[in-house]
């Protein structure tokens, strides 16, 4: 199993529920993804980031298709003018 972690700090927190709508929209649209969970943190001392997207793939390829198909490069698109920082972590369990 391949894990997939992204956290975002994001220019204006008001865009948040459309960044969550779009993350969580991609499991509908791209195949290969075995899992996905956006977070948004609800920590008190001030989150490290605005939005999490924590997702599982079966394979290191299923991982590198989602990250070339058309739907998540839509996404990634609508991200660009809204994300002041991003983190990735991909590891395989």
């Amino acid at each position: 199993m391949v894990t997939h972690i992204v956290l975002w700090k994001l220019h204006q927190r008001e865009d948040l529920s459309a960044v969550h709508a779009q993350l969580a929209s991609l499991a509908d649209r791209v195949p290969g993804i075995k899992r996905i969970v956006v977070g948004i943190p609800n920590t008190p001392d001030g989150p490290m980031a605005d939005i999490s997207l924590y997702t599982e793939f079966a394979t290191w390829d299923d991982l590198q298709a989602y990250k070339v198909h058309p739907e998540h490069q839509k996404v990634v698109e609508f991200l660009k003018t809204r994300v002041a920082e991003r983190h990735v972590s991909d590891y395989e369990i």
